[in-house]
């Protein structure tokens, strides 16, 4: 019978296949360099295999990719939406979507802690689909006129209209700090289980912290921490920020 470790190995090769594969190939409606064709709301939901409304929580990546002496390209990266509404397709309550690390090459950039329309497709990664910028990716409170068009989601997990979701001015944990715009800070290393342990303290104790746990390969290591690291957009609360910061690093994680 295979270990663990192998078997979490050939996962994560899988996963990094499919990530390539993202950096690569054109998302429906892309050209390179990013020149989207204009694309009616049907349009997109009839190409999607889901449509739905999510919080970005977690993003991994993006990664440098070594191109030889002192030359690297930009991977891909993904996030991971908790999922408040769906028009379309079978999610679980939290679903994985790629997509490219650069804007330049169609990659979207989610605002970790505001809620997102998403279109996405499937790759060959089970439970793993792709978004890119001309999948109009846009935030909820960018995107009420897509309600009319929409109409009511087949599966909503919230009440009152989730075109009304926003992220609260004052954190619902630290009561008497504001939400702020912000990005990511990065926790460049952690040990085995450490993203477990995480993202079962964070709804309750750090819910804004918006610390992006990555998990870069050894290619990647070589090339040194002060090589390209992308930080990406984030509504994040101080005080948040600080006690995640002193549970990782209590827990062996590392900036």
């Amino acid at each position: 019978m295979a270990s663990r470790r192998s078997v979490d190995k050939a996962v994560r090769a899988r996963i990094a296949r499919a990530f390539a594969a993202l950096a690569l190939m054109l998302l429906p409606g892309c050209a390179w360099a990013c020149t989207c064709m204009p694309i009616k709301i049907e349009d997109l939901y009839a190409r999607a295999d889901a449509v739905f409304v999510g919080i970005p929580e977690e993003l991994d990546g993006p990664y440098p990719i070594p191109q030889g002496d002192d030359a690297y390209s930009v991977g891909s990266k993904r996030y991971r939406l908790r999922v408040l509404a769906i028009w379309k397709g079978d999610l679980n309550e939290a679903v994985d979507v790629g997509t490219h690390g650069q804007s330049s090459a169609c990659g979207a950039n989610l605002a970790l802690g505001e809620a997102h329309l998403i279109f996405a497709y499937r790759t060959e990664v089970p439970g793993l689909f792709s978004t890119s910028l001309c999948s109009s990716p846009r935030a909820v409170r960018f995107a009420v006129e897509d309600s009319a068009v929409l109409g009511p989601p087949l599966h909503s997990r919230i009440s009152g209209s989730i075109w009304q979701a926003r992220p609260p001015a004052r954190c619902p944990v630290h009561l008497r700090n504001e939400i702020a715009m912000g990005s990511t800070e990065i926790i460049w290393t952690a040990p085995r289980g450490f993203e477990d342990k995480y993202r079962a303290q964070r709804p309750t104790r750090f819910p804004y912290a918006s610390l992006q746990i990555d998990r870069p390969s050894e290619a990647v290591r070589r090339l040194g921490r002060k090589v390209f690291r992308n930080v990406e957009p984030a509504w994040v609360c101080d005080a948040c920020r600080s006690q995640a910061w002193e549970w990782a690093k209590r827990h062996g994680g590392r900036s």
